[in-house]
């Protein structure tokens, strides 16, 4: 990977799968981090490991990251904290795994909000962040899923 020692990354969805595998990733480079996700405990104990791992700075934090409100809080927090950001990974992500023929208009919103404006959203905060220093990553995450999901709704039109 990179050399990231002080630098600051900001990741979204680290609570678990690929968000928490970036998170250490970016550890072992020596990157101080700051970690999102709405499920608080697990952000804790991964802090705790990264930290007596890798000897860096993690900041676990709260975060909806389809809720304007979380993600300005998180971002003021962030700047008062670090007083930048290097480097964004907007990797949150989710779905009401649903058929489009049965997907409700609010599982579609859901889905949406969760996997599309939130990358705008987060992007928007942390941006403005990067452009006051003069410098800043921005990495955003896509599932595969949406290749697959098509074929799985092809094979179901067919039975």
């Amino acid at each position: 990977m990179f050399y990231l020692k002080g630098r600051v990354a900001v990741i979204t969805g680290a609570s678990s799968g690929l968000g928490t595998q970036l998170a250490t990733a970016f550890a072992k480079q020596g990157a101080n981090l700051v970690i999102l996700a709405r499920r608080l405990n697990r952000l804790e104990e991964l802090a705790i490991k990264l930290t007596s791992s890798y000897g860096i700075k993690v900041l676990p934090l709260k975060c909806d990251v389809t809720n304007t409100s979380d993600i300005e809080t998180v971002a003021a927090k962030v700047e008062q904290e670090f007083g930048r950001v290097d480097i964004l990974v907007n990797c949150a992500g989710s779905a009401k795994n649903n058929c489009v023929t049965d997907m409700t208009d609010e599982e579609w919103d859901f889905t949406i909000a969760a996997d599309e404006t939130s990358v705008f959203k987060v992007t928007r905060a942390f941006a403005t962040l990067m452009k006051q220093n003069h410098y800043g990553r921005i990495i955003n995450i896509a599932s595969m899923y949406g290749l697959v999901r098509p074929l799985i709704m092809r094979r179901r039109a067919q039975l």
